[in-house]
């Protein structure tokens, strides 16, 4: 009952609720390993997305709960791709930024400005 609860509080926006219903589903010792595998998976999704450093704890417990959780490999490869293309954000916003200053500076410098 708590995972369809939390399913439509996620569908409506209460996300510190939905939080506090997957913790409790990964927490319970009657939910089968699966179930609460999923809802460590889950927790560390959203916690993820609110950027903290939470998020692969629970991916680790939910490694140790259910170790063939296909979900956990998933997950964890979103957040790595997330990763990469920030960093390769930069990396260009960088480059670009270098080229734009050498370029502007190089104008300057031939307009006798400098």
């Amino acid at each position: 009952m708590i995972t369809i609860e939390g399913t439509f509080r996620h569908l409506w926006g209460y996300h510190d609720e939905v939080l506090e219903d997957l913790k409790k589903v990964a927490e319970s010792k009657t939910a089968s390993k699966e179930l609460r595998a999923s809802a460590y998976v889950k927790l560390g999704s959203q916690t993820a997305m609110q950027d903290t450093d939470e998020f692969d704890e629970y991916f680790k417990r939910a490694e140790m709960i259910y170790p063939e959780c296909v979900d956990i490999y998933h997950q964890k490869g979103n957040e790595m791709i997330y990763e990469l293309i920030f960093h390769l954000f930069c990396f260009l916003s960088t480059i670009i930024l270098n080229w734009f200053l050498y370029n502007f500076r190089a104008d300057i410098v031939n307009q006798g400005s400098v």
